[in-house]
């Protein structure tokens, strides 16, 4: 899954790098908040404008634990490989370069995701670029993870770390090593973390910026390796180690292996192929090496090319069977359909197998199927049986030496969507969520818990366009529009549902030259659209259902600089008002603008600072109430559409705000931000005067929420987008 650079306001520095064990995280006490609260509500900033009454100063309050729970996709973002321990029957690890990593539950056939515990401050950590489990665990339950998104100054933290469970991945330790690496740009290479099989307790890591380290103690401590310098006079990038018959290979990018180990220094391999993507051990001294011109084998003391006949170019990954090293499996790099290679005599010839498919998910497009192949392996405790990996899920097949191996796609559990902007919750119907989400489009989910049967692009829109922004009419839960691009960086398109999302017509006509994604609104009397087009195009309007589109006045003002095309954009500055007729509302140069005729003309209103980011929602059931994420600046409202703003005291950042149904008069208030020093998810069913975080020590809502949408209908909960993670819900209070 290509998920975007992080989010501008996460670009800070950062404060502590990982917790001991999974972190017992709680709220900041009463005390402690109520006097930051107080001296925030004596210090907040106020706007050049008329102001409504603010609400009172923040508390948190004491309520019942909230709920929450995964929106049911399965798969959706980039597997680049598992661990299946030697030891440990069924047990079954796999990591993905944007969304953490899972355990497989064998009996439940679902997987478990294992890094919920890190909070919105350690979002990079939420890539894992490289696993491990200890071949000396009788219950295969020690592994190791090299965490990492991203090595950018940006990233939060932007040092990777390598940390250590022994108890299946429920708890994890720092091992103290820090380095460099970047799982969202390097899914192709591995592994970068191995256990030595003949030595208790060694462990070694390779990076392509910190080069290779050695634990002996199973990762509790470690020490650099020396090793020659590049060709360049720099130090070799890694890409994968391997220890295998007494011997440490190591990859590099570019620039051959390297071989040696506890007592040996390391030097070039000669004969060894250049671009090494893959290094796999055959248990019988034998090295596989997948790389860019073919699959190599070392056996003998020296190097052999054997790749299949006829079958030029890359290969990616490659497997051999522990059971007998005469027994490989081969993929080709950059194919679809997985054109398995398979051999009985170590390579020496070899025939080709399609895949039979066993789909667990009709939503699936054909060509997520074994989509660039990542990853092989045979597992240990059931004979024929193979595991494989690529840009969407994992997969299986209990018998890959059948005529046509059977793979079934194991995805419950696993949600590793990338959301990007678009999500809504209609007020009534059989739908209770439209969303939208990189490389998969978008879904009309009929419950949390049961994953949809097609996708958008089932329904009537385009194949590969991305639903950046979606709304309905308040009035009439039957009328929803989305807008958004093909792929990442494509053409914009849209269209209009008239039953709730379930069946979709493309729009007659699209506004923008070219025509760009954004957000869409539908105002409250279900016959106007206002679109807000990415690229500085400005804001659009239409009052026949997108037939036909006109540009807002005053159209220079509302014009915003270029900005690149792309999905991965998280602003949210246009909102409908939820029982006003045909307004609208814009945030756009420090101000916010209101239309009350349909979008065709906006006016400026109150003047308003931000910082990094903004975002505004309304309420629900109250017409002119308006919330305002401003980023560093904090949190605002109105309730009279924008005339006035006030700061909400308290809350020291904000940047994504929703708002949806309450128990009372007052609608509950979703918050993505910093209250009592606090990064988090908040909600609010005061407006404001207290504030409860959302989530639980195993769930922080950490993988970079990037949209949230107020639920209209249940009181107290809303849903959630993320960079990685898929869809989440939580509820305030529940009954």
């Amino acid at each position: 899954m290509s998920g975007r650079p992080a989010l501008p306001w996460e670009r800070r520095a950062p404060a502590r790098l990982f917790a001991a064990q999974a972190p017992g995280w709680r709220p900041p006490s009463l005390a402690v908040c109520a006097a930051f609260l107080l001296l925030a509500a004596c210090t907040g900033e106020t706007p050049p404008a008329a102001r409504p009454a603010a609400p009172a100063a923040a508390t948190t309050a004491a309520v019942a634990a909230p709920a929450w729970g995964r929106i049911a996709l399965g798969g959706g973002g980039a597997v680049p490989g598992l661990a299946l321990p030697a030891q440990g029957r069924d047990v079954a690890y796999m990591r993905t370069d944007v969304g953490g990593c899972y355990r497989w539950d064998e009996g439940a056939r679902r997987w478990s995701a294992l890094l919920d515990h890190l909070g919105p401050e350690r979002w990079n950590h939420y890539g894992v670029a490289s696993l491990a489990a200890d071949p000396h665990d009788p219950a295969g339950a020690t592994v190791v993870a090299a965490l990492g998104k991203y090595t950018d100054s940006w990233a939060q933290p932007s040092r990777g770390l390598v940390v250590r469970s022994v108890d299946g991945g429920r708890t994890w330790q720092d091992t103290g090593l820090a380095i460099g690496v970047s799982s969202n740009r390097d899914q192709a290479n591995g592994e970068r973390l191995a256990y030595d099989p003949a030595r208790p307790g060694v462990v070694w890591c390779a990076s392509r910026a910190d080069g290779l380290h050695r634990s002996g103690d199973g990762g509790a401590s470690w020490q650099e390796v020396a090793l020659p310098a590049a060709p360049d006079g720099t130090r070799p990038q890694l890409t994968a180690v391997l220890p295998a018959g007494g011997t440490v290979w190591l990859a590099t990018a570019g620039q051959g292996v390297l071989v040696g180990g506890d007592g040996v220094a390391f030097a070039p391999a000669p004969g060894a192929p250049a671009q090494v993507r893959r290094l796999v051990g055959d248990g019988a001294g034998g090295v596989w090496a997948a790389h860019a011109a073919g699959l190599a084998l070392f056996a003998d003391g020296a190097w052999h090319e054997r790749a299949p006949a006829g079958a030029a170019g890359a290969f990616q990954a490659v497997a051999a069977d522990p059971r007998d090293p005469a027994r490989v499996v081969a993929v080709p790099a950059g194919k679809h359909g997985l054109p398995l290679f398979r051999s009985r005599d170590r390579g020496l010839s070899w025939e080709r197998t399609e895949a039979g498919r066993q789909p667990t998910r009709p939503w699936w497009p054909q060509w997520h199927w074994f989509s660039h192949v990542f990853w092989l392996g045979f597992d240990p405790h059931h004979p024929g049986r193979v595991w494989a990996s690529d840009w969407y899920a994992a997969y299986r097949t209990d018998d890959v030496w059948a005529e046509r191996p059977q793979w079934t796609n194991l995805v419950d559990g696993h949600e590793e969507v990338v959301a990007i902007g678009g999500l809504y919750a209609p007020p009534a119907g059989p739908v209770q969520l439209v969303s939208g989400a990189a490389d998969v489009g978008g879904f009309a989910h009929l419950t949390p818990d049961q994953a949809p049967a097609r996708s958008v692009w089932d329904c009537g829109l385009p194949a590969g366009l991305g639903l950046t922004g979606i709304d309905g009419a308040a009035s009439d839960p039957r009328l929803v529009a989305a807008v958004g691009r093909d792929g990442h960086h494509g053409r914009g398109g849209g269209g209009l549902s008239r039953d709730g999302g379930a069946t979709w017509t493309p729009f007659a006509a699209l506004p923008g030259s070219p025509p760009a994604g954004g957000r869409i609104a539908v105002d409250a009397g279900a016959r106007h659209l206002v679109w807000h087009l990415q690229d500085g195009q400005g804001v659009f309007t239409s009052a026949d259902f997108g037939a036909s589109w006109r540009a807002a006045e005053p159209a220079a003002d509302l014009r915003g600089p270029a900005a690149k095309p792309t999905i991965f954009a998280w602003n949210q500055p246009l909102a409908a008002d939820r029982v006003r007729p045909a307004t609208f509302y814009l945030l756009h140069e420090r101000r916010v603008w209101r239309s009350e005729d349909g979008g065709v003309r906006f006016l400026p209103g109150a003047a308003l600072a931000w910082e990094r980011s903004h975002a505004l929602a309304c309420a629900p059931a109250a017409a002119g109430e308006l919330w305002i994420a401003a980023g560093g600046k904090g949190l605002w409202w109105s309730r009279d559409g924008g005339t006035g703003v006030s700061v909400v005291a308290g809350v020291e950042q904000a940047e994504l705000v929703a708002v949806g149904a309450g128990r009372g008069d007052a609608p509950t208030v979703f918050v993505l931000g910093r209250i009592g020093g606090v990064l988090g998810l908040w909600a609010s069913a005061d407006r404001g005067a207290s504030w409860q975080p959302l989530g639980d020590a195993g769930q922080r809502f950490g993988n970079q929420p990037n949209t949230l949408a107020g639920d209209p209908r249940v009181p107290g909960r809303v849903f959630i987008g993320t960079n990685g993670s898929g869809f989440l819900w939580a509820r305030l209070d529940p009954p």
